[in-house]
């Protein structure tokens, strides 16, 4: 019998939460090799503009994150830290472009071209 998309992906997501529940004992020697890693990460993260969201390291962080919550000891203070989703800038200002820019058409066709013109000068400003 065959599933539909969307439960044959159930069978991988229960694998998961077995894998994430798996944990491995935190060494003295994977601490300390830990430690310098974040000491590393840290200095590195130091450099970048702290008003700005770089998306390479966020993604970097979210595959770094499961990694050393599969530490015994780490686990359970990590449980609750969740996975970064950035959004830059420029994402926003693209979402509202596209917003803007179809409340513009729709605002052509139905009230004319004084409306209109009125919905694109603030637009423009907004953004």
């Amino acid at each position: 019998m065959r599933f539909p998309p969307f439960l044959s992906r159930l069978p991988l997501l229960a694998d998961r939460a077995v894998r994430v529940q798996a944990t491995r004992p935190l060494t003295r020697k994977e601490f300390y090799d830990l430690a310098a890693h974040c000491r590393e990460l840290a200095l590195e993260l130091a450099e970048y503009d702290q008003n700005r969201v770089n998306l390479k390291r966020c993604r970097q962080f979210n595959q770094w994150l499961p990694s050393v919550r599969a530490y015994d000891r780490l686990a359970p203070r990590l449980a609750t830290l969740q996975p970064a989703r950035p959004i830059a800038r420029w994402q926003v200002m693209l979402l509202g472009l596209g917003a803007g820019f179809a409340l513009y058409a729709w605002a052509l066709s139905r009230l004319g071209q004084a409306p209109a013109s009125l919905v694109f000068y603030v637009l423009i400003f907004s953004l």
